[in-house]
């Protein structure tokens, strides 16, 4: 118990500012499948057909394409790990509270703050 919560401590914020690029990665590679794979066509947004609806553009695929499968999971775990690096941020926040303070007051060291946020609203 002790290990874990002196790892969540030293953890830089700027480890979960990478959250971002990861869930962005994961949503921008399944739509660059979406776009290449012959056997998605193109749907209307608000449709019941529409499966990833995160952008504008949405395609109802095949959902036995092993290249779509391989997509779908590449998303998936682009998310849950970026999930767990945003779980880390408030763990940290709430056990190691005075450390959290320290780094949150300086402009340097709480930029990263802003990326979480916005990978939080993806």
């Amino acid at each position: 118990l002790i290990f874990a919560k002196l790892l969540v401590c030293n953890l830089p914020l700027s480890f979960s500012a990478i959250s971002f690029s990861i869930v962005l990665l994961g949503i921008v590679w399944l739509k660059w499948a979406e776009e290449m794979l012959p056997s998605c066509k193109e749907v209307n947004f608000h449709s019941s057909q529409c499966t990833y609806p995160e952008f504008p553009g949405c395609y109802f695929c095949d959902e036995y394409n092993r290249w779509w499968i391989l997509a779908t999971r590449f998303h998936l775990a682009c998310s849950y790990i970026a999930g767990v690096s945003v779980m880390l941020f408030f763990t940290k926040a709430t056990l190691c509270w005075k450390v959290f303070m320290d780094e949150m007051s300086s402009p340097t060291t709480a930029s990263p703050s802003g990326l979480i946020f916005m990978t939080m609203a993806l």
